[in-house]
């Protein structure tokens, strides 16, 4: 059933003011960005759910990395880190509550957990989930081997637990996308001496990332580049295949981050907060 409780514009643009800041901690496969992607996910998913409450699921899916073990500091207690920080930030103590058991995954709404958990996973992989395994991987000095076997170990499981019919639908085709990825890693490094190391093949794409974080041409299958680069023409394939997937991806958060999918008006994290800034707070607190 859909959430009797009430969320006030200008506390979700306090909490993602507050994920900013909070997020900035994280390494870049678990940084705000990833909040925002999650964020729109969850929204497309609840869009499709009846009786659930959009303002509870954004409030989850901007909460859910507060607290995850894998960055804990000694001594921290990720608990009630969650319930804490939104009661801080005006937050009641019954709407800091539910979003906290729905972040640890305690089952006090299922449908809701279920949402953001399936949002969740489904920025885990895809061409999004290529990029920030590897991404987790060198943060924490793993070789790229280690990344390629967390693709067994856990990614391409993540569409089988998915519990949401939209999730299932939509964790099909990013996994696919996982298994064209393995195949080509093993294709390359099962006896065959590549032409150019695939660290190098990569790194020359993504020198071309905007320094604002945005995609740009991360990674650029230009056909100008093709005729001096010395790559191999399987190299262009998987070039040009990584950039079309992951912009799929990233454009299609690009375009509905700004609008409603159910009435057209702005709903992104970061656009609240832009609007809530002109307009008096209100503080009722694998």
């Amino acid at each position: 059933m859909s959430s009797p409780l009430t969320v006030d514009p200008a506390l979700i643009a306090k909490v993602t003011d507050y994920i900013k800041v909070y997020m900035a901690n994280y390494d870049p496969s678990h940084d705000y960005s990833h909040i925002k992607r999650v964020v729109h996910l969850a929204q497309t998913i609840q869009a499709q759910v009846p009786n659930t409450n959009r303002d509870i699921v954004t409030l989850a899916a901007l909460m859910h990395d507060v607290g995850d073990r894998k960055y804990l500091k000694p001594g921290e207690d990720a608990s009630r880190m969650i319930y804490t920080a939104l009661t801080s930030l005006g937050a009641s103590e019954e709407l800091a509550e539910k979003i906290q058991v729905i972040c640890l995954g305690v089952s006090y709404s299922s449908e809701i957990k279920d949402l953001a958990r399936d949002a969740d996973r489904l920025d885990a992989i895809g061409a999004v989930g290529i990029g920030r395994v590897f991404t987790f991987g060198g943060a924490k000095g793993r070789d790229l081997g280690n990344s390629i076997d967390h693709f067994e170990e856990k990614l391409l499981k993540l569409e089988t637990m998915m519990k949401t019919d939209v999730g299932r639908e939509m964790a099909r085709e990013r996994t696919e996308r996982l298994r064209l990825m393995q195949e080509w890693w093993q294709q390359e490094t099962e006896g065959v001496e590549a032409k150019k190391d695939t660290t190098e093949v990569l790194s020359r794409g993504l020198s071309d990332s905007s320094s604002d974080g945005s995609t740009g041409n991360m990674i650029n299958p230009s056909i100008q580049r093709y005729g001096s680069s010395g790559y191999a023409p399987h190299e262009h394939l998987i070039i040009s295949s990584i950039y079309s997937e992951f912009s799929s991806e990233v454009n299609a958060y690009n375009y509905a981050s700004s609008m409603d999918t159910s009435n057209g008006q702005t709903t992104h994290p970061d656009a609240v907060a832009a609007t809530a800034s002109t307009s008096p707070a209100q503080h009722p607190h694998d």
